[in-house]
């Protein structure tokens, strides 16, 4: 059965007689009528009972039934990760292929999102466990939210999306007799059933700003603060960007659950909590998907008390430490003076542009507060959510205006950078009375770039000066040239130069006919050799961290011998069939790419 074609050959594409049949075979009761926002409108005991509720009310959108034993359910969902659709294809893919090595029967359908996906197959018990753990390498393998249902509740085949999405069965071999006769005893649990991955790990005493800014939201919560003034003390991170909506959803939800527990509440009254934070997030999860995703890993850290609490960072290490409702406070009084003494600038632009210039005066105005003024212009820019080459005119624009003043300027090396002070228009317009703790902030400006692909841009960059400024100390202490060091970063530069040297060489319509033939390689690419790809990338993305590691002093002896084993054609990607083959012999005398320093 298959509506994909390249489904298992031999397959029959599905019709709505067998589709039917199969939620016949496939789930029971309860069966649970919903709405659009995925509350409860009816519950039935037999699907033809729900499907005439269905019909019945007006609010009922679809029908959701419950798995019989023997059949597990996975979900995936790239979106709730901020991973791309194609992962969640890839990741449904291993599901499938995993479960047609073992023999078993399985069927595969869109779940209506971007990427997302049900499969559905027979588990008999003794492979279940197995099966758990690999669904839990696959949401860390490609960066996607997968859920092995517990319950095993998931909508009928034949029931639509409650947002009309089409859903299509896209393969499968699953087929009514292949269910399981009901068995009597209790059904047993996988021993892990939610896999989120979590952010990528970072060396002792340093955190990704997504862990800081969580840290400081549960901060805020311990010290009173309500929803509108955390917001507007925190900085800048993925889930941020991305809007109040979204932080109430992934960050305060999650808070407000960790601190309930911190605190020794019950769970009734800790679930009242998360739905006040959220309601939105408490009816997508539901009351057992909180417990299991949220509640019960905060009861278990608050009663260990020699858990290290990673997460529970009260403030980014470069900031001061301070109250947070005064630190809020602060930057409402900064950013209103900020933008008094520029109205007269910003009304000279056309609209687009006045954004602009909003967007990078709030910005700052989190600097000036949080980090003592000290921010380079490619993370000003991602801040802003303006473009780079806009940001520095608008700095330019408010420096000449008297708004902002450089207190220090760059001195050198990849860590340092301009800080900022108000400039004398921009005190002058500060309020005379300091802002009650209690005032209502104003939500925060961003431009219109695109922060992901201006993110991926800066790092390409902040990447190439930090080689550069490593190269430099590194050459002007040993006298080596930067086309014979053997310093990691000499290497990895000789690699990239090579790379771009070759790219800027060739014609544009040569490099789009090039992209073209890469994107129809990967769609040509068997699920097994697709698997070897996404490995050889992690283990490129390895050799790049443990470089990263090594320009700045702090690597381990692991990186040193990652680097040392490291293929010199490590930059030909595709070309270089390492990825599929295994290490190629390194030959004694490499050539390499002469450049003088």
């Amino acid at each position: 059965m298959s509506q994909n074609p390249r489904a298992t050959p031999g397959a029959s594409a599905p019709t709505a007689e067998h589709l039917q049949a199969l939620d016949q075979a496939l789930f029971d009761a309860p069966y649970i009528v919903i709405d659009q926002d995925n509350n409860k409108v009816a519950t039935a005991t037999t699907a033809d009972d729900a499907r005439a509720a269905l019909h019945q009310h007006d609010l009922a959108v679809s029908i959701v039934g419950t798995a019989r034993p023997g059949i597990e359910v996975v979900d995936i969902d790239p979106a709730d990760t901020g991973a791309p659709a194609e992962a969640g294809e890839a990741a449904s893919e291993d599901l499938r292929d995993w479960l047609t090595g073992y023999g078993l029967p399985y069927l595969r359908r869109a779940s209506g999102r971007p990427g997302g996906h049900h499969v559905i197959a027979r588990m008999p018990a003794d492979l279940l466990d197995a099966f758990a753990d690999y669904v839990g390498d696959v949401a860390k393998h490609h960066g996607v939210a997968v859920q092995l249902r517990v319950p095993r509740t998931l909508r009928l085949l034949t029931a639509p999306h409650r947002h009309g999405h089409p859903a299509p069965v896209l393969d499968g071999t699953l087929t009514p007799d292949d269910v399981p006769a009901a068995a009597s005893g209790r059904t047993k649990t996988p021993k892990r059933t939610a896999h989120r991955p979590t952010p990528r790990s970072s060396e002792p005493g340093q955190h990704s700003a997504s862990e800081r800014e969580y840290g400081r939201t549960c901060a805020a919560i311990r010290r009173g603060l309500n929803f509108t003034q955390t917001w507007a003390i925190l900085g800048d991170c993925k889930v941020i960007e991305r809007g109040q909506d979204d932080f109430r959803r992934y960050m305060w939800f999650r808070a407000v659950t960790e601190i309930a527990a911190e605190r020794g509440l019950d769970e009734a009254a800790a679930w009242e909590l998360a739905r006040e934070a959220s309601a939105a997030r408490a009816r997508t999860l539901g009351r057992d998907g909180w417990r299991e995703r949220y509640w019960l890993p905060a009861v278990e850290r608050a009663a260990d008390a020699t858990h290290p609490r990673t997460r529970r960072l009260t403030a980014d290490p470069q900031e001061p430490q301070r109250d947070p409702a005064e630190q809020a406070a602060a930057l409402e009084r900064t950013r209103i003076a900020m933008h008094e003494a520029a109205a007269d600038l910003i009304a000279k632009f056309r609209p687009q542009r006045q954004k602009s210039i909003r967007a990078v005066i709030d910005a700052l105005a989190v600097a000036l507060v949080s980090r003592d003024g000290s921010i380079d212009v490619r993370t000003l820019a991602e801040q802003a959510c303006v473009s780079k080459g806009v940001t520095i005119q608008v700095k330019a624009d408010l420096t000449e205006h008297g708004i902002i003043a450089v207190a220090e300027k760059y001195g050198g090396g990849a860590d340092d950078c301009h800080r900022y002070i108000l400039g004398p228009r921009a005190e002058q317009a500060l309020p005379q009375n300091e802002t009650t703790r209690w005032y209502t902030p104003t939500p925060r400006s961003y431009g219109h770039a695109n922060p992901q692909r201006m993110r991926l841009h800066h790092v390409r960059e902040r990447t190439r000066w930090q080689l550069r400024c490593t190269l430099e100390e590194a050459t002007r202490q040993t006298g080596e040239r930067w086309s014979t060091s053997q310093h990691p970063a000499a290497k990895t530069a000789r690699s990239l130069w090579a790379q771009r040297t070759r790219w800027e060489a060739l014609p544009d319509d040569v490099q789009e006919q090039k992209r073209k033939q890469r994107r129809a390689f990967l769609g040509r690419l068997a699920p097994d050799e697709r698997k070897r790809w996404f490995d050889w990338l992690g283990r490129r993305d390895t050799l790049a961290q443990a470089a990263a590691r090594a320009r700045t002093g702090q690597d381990i002896p692991e990186d040193v011998l990652a680097l040392t084993a490291a293929p010199l054609t490590v930059h030909l990607g595709m070309r270089d069939r390492t990825w599929l083959h295994g290490p190629a012999p390194v030959p004694r005398d490499p050539t390499l790419f002469d450049r003088a320093a």
